[in-house]
């Protein structure tokens, strides 16, 4: 897949988990209400929007819909450290063998991963 577009509930909030915590850079922008991200500057791999409304609520647990994503960082290092970051923002963190889970504050659920 070349990219995924996510609604979020919060832009500012969100933005900050996607850019601080899992580190990835703005590209673009369309005022406050889509950001548009990437890594190596790709024309953009995550498309955050706030289309449904802002402070809309994650989707219930058992509707239809996006069970996670994974994103791939290059090493162990970048994916521990990306795992600290957002610890320290508050974001919910579970440490598996080879893998982190993670969601963002909108309720998009998150698989992180290295491409070793």
């Amino acid at each position: 897949m070349g990219h995924i577009h996510l609604h979020v509930a919060d832009m500012e909030r969100d933005l900050a988990f996607y850019t601080e915590g899992l580190g990835l850079d703005v590209v673009s922008r369309i005022g406050r209400h889509a950001s548009f991200l990437s890594s190596g500057s790709y024309h953009h791999h995550v498309a955050l929007n706030t289309w449904n409304g802002v402070g809309a609520p994650a989707p219930a647990a058992a509707s239809a819909g996006l069970q996670e994503y994974t994103l791939c960082y290059p090493d162990q290092a970048a994916l521990k450290e990306a795992a600290a970051r957002l610890q320290q923002q508050g974001a919910s963190v579970t440490m598996q063998e080879d893998s982190v889970l993670t969601t963002d504050f909108s309720g998009n659920p998150i698989r992180m991963t290295t491409a070793e």
